[in-house]
């Protein structure tokens, strides 16, 4: 016998069936909106289309098209050049924009140095295990000190890197020129305070001795030196144009390596722009009027990226000695550049004043233990040779800038010792890289141990 569904029973199942149906409808309805909302805002996300590339030193057209995955004829088009070969350094040419990818992020537990770093076993060596922290009244800010006190047997929180009393029988005493081992009175003042007192963890001093007069093209070498900088290799001092340094150089001529004489100088150096993987990156302390002065190249380059030239914890200063304000140069054009591959963390080239470690409280390697002469230079001009001798012989002060400052009398803010001692005009130069130097480790924490706290 058929059963009979009652009519009211039916018209309420058909009415269920038909809310689930647009409830359903209306779900998926929904869902596509949100999916073509989210896939047109990706689509047209404001992105910029190019990038600036400032051309460096042995940049061709085909070497930056390879660089940045594009082809020679689209950057020939994009730039409008007549002639691709004859782009020129400082020269600055649009890029396809490429986002840069986040950096890598360091294991905290892994405390490993790169095979290039050979001396860092016998630093370990010398620390037999862990050791306490030195207390304050054992720091002296104005002495050098690196991160152990053997002494007292305890560690500090940083470390001025290369020990400057391994050249004193060249230069005599480190302090005698500049009053103290650490810092000088010329030292810059910012908005937070002076170098020594805000900054002080800043402060390494580069030696080298007994290298080697090479053959640079320059037609003079430098053999021993020791220079002092003020860097921090981090967005504080990516950020900041100028640094103070002091240096004594021992050089000779190479076509006559027994010709050697002294120079010692120091003062402010500019830095230049900031790029960041070739491009530059605008701040309101870049020179007028573009990228570079008229005829200086100085810049502060730095990597985000693990690309064919560096990798995101790599940066290296180029200097000059001028002043920004009148673009004189200095008495002896004196030029510092530094590097690492250990900086304390990647330049954010959106926002350069971010601060985003590696890893928190330097519990790895990229703590700046590291640091590396890329290029000492100077030059001494026709204008020193007051008596047309060939040979200079100098005793004086200079500003800053390294102009003469005739009116000194002492060392001080704006009275920088400089003496030159037999040395005939022309180019002095020394790169750690022609010499195959490989810079010290100075992080002689033990295994699973980080002593060195910011900013190193």
């Amino acid at each position: 016998m058929n059963r009979i569904i009652p009519q009211n029973n039916l018209l309420a199942r058909l009415y269920r069936l038909f809310k689930k149906s647009i409830i359903v409808l209306t779900l998926l309805v929904g869902l596509t909106s949100v999916v073509a909302q989210t896939a047109f805002a990706q689509d047209y996300s404001p992105a910029p289309e190019y990038s600036d590339y400032i051309v460096q030193p042995g940049d061709s057209i085909a070497k930056i098209a390879t660089a940045y995955g594009t082809s020679i004829e689209f950057l020939i088009e994009i730039n409008y050049l007549a002639d691709p070969s004859l782009i020129s350094v400082g020269q600055t040419l649009k890029i396809p924009y490429q986002a840069p990818p986040p950096a890598p992020v360091a294991d905290p537990n892994q405390q490993a140095w790169p095979q290039n770093y050979p001396d860092i076993n016998a630093q370990v060596a010398q620390v037999a295990g862990s050791l306490p922290p030195c207390p304050p009244e054992l720091h002296d800010k104005n002495v050098w000190h690196g991160l152990v006190n053997h002494e007292w047997g305890c560690h500090y929180d940083h470390e001025h890197k290369d020990n400057p009393h391994a050249v004193n029988d060249i230069f005599g005493p480190v302090s005698v020129a500049i009053g103290q081992e650490i810092s000088y009175p010329w030292q810059t003042v910012g908005a937070h305070g002076a170098e020594n007192e805000h900054k002080h963890g800043g402060y390494g001093w580069l030696v080298r001795r007994d290298m080697p007069c090479l053959e640079n093209g320059t037609g003079g070498c430098i053999t021993d030196f020791r220079a002092q900088y003020h860097a921090i290799m981090a967005p504080a001092g990516a950020t900041t144009r100028v640094h103070s340094f002091w240096m004594e150089a021992r050089a000779c001529r190479t076509d006559n390596p027994t010709q050697c004489g002294i120079l010692r100088t120091g003062g402010w150096l500019d830095y230049g722009v900031l790029l960041v993987d070739g491009v530059h990156v605008p701040l309101p302390v870049d020179p007028p009027g573009g990228p570079f002065p008229a005829e200086h190249r100085p810049a502060r380059l730095h990597c985000v990226e693990n690309s064919h030239t560096c990798g995101a914890s790599h940066g290296i200063w180029y200097s000059e000695q001028y002043n920004p304000e009148t673009g004189e140069p200095g008495a002896v054009l004196p030029q510092l550049a530094i590097a690492t591959d250990d900086a304390w963390s990647k330049i954010n080239p959106w926002n350069p004043s971010e601060f985003v470690p590696f890893c928190e409280n330097g519990q790895c390697r990229f703590n700046n233990s590291v640091m590396e002469a890329h290029l000492l230079s100077f030059y001494l001009p026709l204008q020193l040779d007051t008596d047309e001798d060939g040979i200079i012989n100098l005793n004086a002060f200079t500003d800053q800038w390294g102009k003469i400052a005739p009116d000194c009398v002492a060392a001080g803010p704006a009275c920088i010792p400089i003496q030159v001692q037999n040395l005939p005009l022309g180019h002095y130069q020394y790169r750690d890289d022609s010499h195959g130097y490989q810079p010290t480790d100075h992080d002689v924490s033990p295994e699973g141990e980080f002593w060195i706290k910011f900013p190193n």
